[in-house]
Parts: structure tokens; C-alpha cells; sequence
């Protein structure tokens, strides 16, 4: 009975296969990390654009926030959907600062829509994600 070995050519093979599985598994880990990441924001700005517009459904026809032409906003949210009393911008636009405290910006706009006493809302939600502005919108007609 004899004995065969492993060359050390073959070993550094397997080695080298083997390294290279393993960065395409870490690589792919990573794209679905930020992709779970992304989800996770785009879900929680949704339900924010939710809230707002259904109180904004809510309201009389006469109320302040209703006037068509008018922009609203903006209300901050931190991470956790807690409005943030202070601190963060009062701009509309750009990108909203990396911050937990300043998570989530949210802004509406009340537009005639074309028809007697009508009005278009538009609930906008944006947040920064890894220094880009992100943002998903709403939108719905009223009288």
C-alpha cells in the first residue's frame, strides 16, 4: 500500500481557489449590507410620508397648512421616528445632515389641482445615506 501526497503546487492552488471564493462571498456580503441598509431607510421615510399625509387628510379644508401654493416644513425625525424639537436645519433643500438626531427630513406642498376648491399634496421624505441625498415622495388630491 502506498502513500500519495499533496504536491505543494496543489496545495498553493486549493489555497488560491479558496481565497478567492472567499472575497467574492465577503464582497457580496457587503453589497447586500448596504442594500438591506437602504431598504430599511426607504421603508421608514415611507411610513413617515404616511403619517404626514394622512394628517394632512385629516385637516379642515380652511386649515393654514392647506393654502394651495404653500411649503411646508421642515419636521425632523430622528432614527428612532421621534420628532427633533431643535437643533437641526431649517433648509428645505440639500442634503440633510449625517446625524441621528437629524435622521429623516420631512417637508409637504399644497398646490391648486386644476379643479374648483381641489388641492394636490405632496409629502417628500429625505434623508442622507452614506453622503447622498436620498428621498421618496407622496402624493394625493383633496378638496
Amino acid at each position: 500500500m502506498s502513500l500519495r501526497a499533496f504536491s505543494l503546487i496543489e496545495v498553493m492552488a486549493a489555497v488560491a481557489i479558496f481565497g478567492v471564493g472567499l472575497a467574492a462571498v465577503f464582497s457580496c456580503m457587503n453589497v447586500v449590507s448596504q442594500q438591506f441598509e437602504h431598504q430599511r431607510h426607504t421603508t421608514f421615510a415611507l411610513h413617515l410620508a404616511e403619517a404626514r399625509m394622512e394628517e394632512l387628510l385629516l385637516r379642515l379644508a380652511n386649515d393654514a397648512e392647506l393654502v394651495a401654493g404653500s411649503d411646508q416644513g421642515p419636521v425632523w425625525f430622528d432614527q428612532r421616528g421621534f420628532v427633533t424639537p431643535a437643533g437641526c436645519p431649517s433648509s428645505t433643500t440639500g442634503t440633510p445632515p449625517e446625524t441621528t438626531a437629524c435622521r429623516y427630513r420631512v417637508t409637504w406642498r399644497t398646490a391648486a389641482a386644476g379643479i374648483a376648491r381641489m388641492r394636490s399634496l405632496a409629502v417628500t421624505v429625505a434623508w442622507n445615506e452614506r453622503g447622498s441625498l436620498r428621498s421618496v415622495g407622496l402624493t394625493t388630491q383633496r378638496n
